[in-house]
């Protein structure tokens, strides 16, 4: 069976066709909310937190490990937006991006 990947197919369910509707009649901040939840959710329940730790740890030598934590903890939380623009470039806009130090580069 093939997914449309970019067109949100790979990713369908009960619970995500569910919060697909109330995000369409809510706005995004409930996608957004609801995404922010449930990663924070797996990131406490997670195997892989130590291995991330361990990994930001060798990353900044430097820092302490609540540092280490809170960078694997962002970590989760980032991979939220990719669900977020994929439904806001399905249903509502177009996704748009920014590049910080592009002068730096040339």
């Amino acid at each position: 069976m093939e997914t449309d990947f970019l067109k949100g197919q790979a990713v369908r369910g009960g619970w995500y066709q569910a919060m697909e509707t109330v995000t369409k009649i809510c706005g995004s901040w409930f996608f957004f909310g609801v995404s922010r939840i449930i990663a924070a959710g797996i990131f406490v329940c997670s195997k892989n937190v130590p291995e991330s730790r361990r990994f930001y740890a060798l990353l900044y030598p430097q820092k302490g490990a609540l540092y280490h934590l809170w960078c694997t903890f962002r970590q989760y939380q980032s991979f939220t937006t990719i669900h977020l623009d994929r439904f806001l470039s399905i249903h509502q806009r177009e996704t748009r991006f920014t590049s910080h130090d592009w002068q730096k580069l040339e």
